[in-house]
């Protein structure tokens, strides 16, 4: 049985290879945030946990993340470490990427403007199946156990 090549990181642990990059552009396989967020509040029971769970998700590196400028429309990957000091918060003007704050209490909410945050679906699908149920995806994007269902 042959394995997936690792490297070794200077303490001599695997380290697991990174993932290829997603195509930026392509059509129907990037969600806006905000859209997996709202399925997700209904799924769930409540828009505070939908926030958390997405995080999680996205700090785990279990859903890939892209952002487009609002101002020129150019697209780039969200790399991994943003979620170290950004999160996803839930407010009454709706779902906003924040600073993290540095302590617990009383603090400014800084916000990221001018960018519209979207995830892959594929990993969308692969950690919550029934969420886009009817939301047709091209099966060459699909995880190859959820492909065979």
């Amino acid at each position: 049985m042959s394995r997936k090549p690792t490297s070794k990181t200077s303490k001599g642990k695997p380290q697991k290879q990174a993932r290829k990059p997603l195509p930026l552009s392509h059509p129907t396989n990037w969600l806006p945030v905000a859209k997996v967020h709202k399925l997700l509040s209904q799924h769930c029971g409540d828009i505070h946990l939908a926030a958390f769970d997405l995080n999680e998700a996205l700090e785990r590196n279990q859903v890939r993340c892209m952002r487009r400028s609002t101002a020129s429309g150019d697209r780039e990957p969200v790399p991994l470490t943003f979620w170290a000091d950004f999160e996803l918060s839930f407010w009454s003007d709706g779902l906003l990427v924040v600073q993290r704050p540095v302590r617990r209490g009383y603090h400014i909410v800084r916000s990221v403007r001018g960018w519209v945050f979207n995830v892959w679906k594929p990993d969308v699908v692969k950690i919550w199946p029934p969420l886009l149920e009817g939301d047709a995806t091209p099966l060459r994007f699909l995880p190859k156990d959820a492909a065979r269902q």
